[in-house]
């Protein structure tokens, strides 16, 4: 077991009831990044729905999003194998494909493409799961990669073989686009059109935080325990992110006497790092970083004649064109990108907070 886990087993077994009294076939929970989705499928929902019967299967369509099929079907596969023989599957020889992140009886496996002779289909993945005793709950994380018009023949034929299966195969999707996700459940041109219901994650709070802070203080001295309301200031501090107030944690553990905002700028530090802010600023183009720039300061307007006249003047040329700023945004708010997302018409905001702070940090507006 993981101390450091901050276990929600009601939360896992609400959506389990659902499940169970038919209320739904499916679930599209939307969160942004770093806040605690993957933790809450792999080690609350998973061995909550296993221990109640089901038989999980967790894929996380980012990995291997260029074959969402391939990515799907393995999973499958491999997930149902395990569960007749989990030995044998986790020793043996079998089907891989390469960038697949699985999870078999809860252990996180990487998988490879070593078998040449495997093509594992939709079809043989639907023969597999009638075949199939117990109950399946799929997991779909990272689920907007279905959204994209390259894989809406997969949506498609993923959808209706989950339309003939609602009785024995359930469905939690998972995103952190809101704005992606909706479109996907919401438009009448996609697959999944009113397929689930789409809702907010619940995410973690004050007592998450107390939780760490107990376990922290477990180990230090009583003279540098770490005051609860120091880190509920600081969780706060560093946008509710349960993964950077583990990074910031980590730092207090590592050097108390520092204090809590020296750990709190080194939480900042190595996310900025980890997730190659710099290095995504510079391989951007001009609008772009103006684009982020103007969005990142929370302005309004982007495509007025204000804004036009003023993306003109730092390029050096005349008012900006219209055309201009809206492919600029296409280009920010691509699924291989995703930096930044629509919430609503004309309005957008930055996917991940952290890359906000940064922007506002080392390229504030002029």
């Amino acid at each position: 077991m993981d101390a450091w886990h901050f276990a929600r087993r009601e939360l896992a077994q609400r959506y389990i009831d659902a499940f169970r009294a038919g209320l739904s076939s499916a679930r599209a929970l939307f969160a942004r990044r770093r806040m605690g989705k993957t933790e809450f499928l792999l080690k609350d929902l998973l061995p909550q729905a296993e221990q109640d019967g089901f038989t999980c299967v967790y894929v996380n369509l980012w990995e291997c999003r260029g074959a969402p099929l391939a990515g799907i079907a393995t999973a499958v596969t491999q997930q149902l194998a395990a569960r007749r023989n989990p030995l044998a599957r986790l020793v043996g020889k079998g089907p891989h494909v390469r960038g697949v992140k699985l999870t078999v009886l809860g252990a996180g496996v990487d998988a490879r493409l070593d078998d040449a002779e495997v093509d594992p289909t939709l079809a043989q993945v639907w023969q597999r799961i009638d075949a199939h005793p117990r109950p399946i709950l799929l997991m779909i994380d990272e689920a907007q990669v279905l959204a994209s018009a390259e894989h809406l023949a997969v949506a498609s034929a993923l959808r209706g073989g989950l339309d003939v299966r609602k009785e024995r195969v359930k469905v939690v999707f998972t995103g952190s686009s809101e704005h992606t996700l909706r479109g996907m459940f919401g438009k009448s041109s996609q697959p999944f059109y009113n397929w689930a219901p789409v809702e907010p994650f619940p995410l973690l709070d004050n007592l998450f935080v107390s939780h760490m802070v107990r376990r922290a203080n477990d180990i230090l001295r009583p003279e540098l325990h770490l005051p609860d309301e120091r880190a509920q200031q600081a969780f706060l501090a560093l946008k509710s992110s349960p993964e950077v107030f583990r990074r910031f944690l980590d730092a207090y553990l590592l050097n108390p006497f520092a204090g809590v905002e020296a750990a709190q700028e080194a939480a900042r530090e190595s996310t900025y790092s980890d997730d190659g802010f710099a290095a995504a600023w510079d391989s951007l183009r001009p609008m772009d970083r103006l684009v982020l720039q103007f969005v990142a300061a929370g302005r309004k307007g982007i495509t007025g004649k204000a804004a036009l006249r003023e993306f003109g003047q730092a390029l050096g040329i005349g008012p900006a064109q219209l055309h201009a700023v809206n492919n600029s945004l296409a280009r920010l708010m691509d699924l291989k990108r995703q930096i930044l997302v629509n919430v609503e018409r004309g309005e957008y905001q930055f996917e991940d907070l952290h890359f906000q702070e940064w922007v506002l940090l080392e390229h504030p507006p002029g």
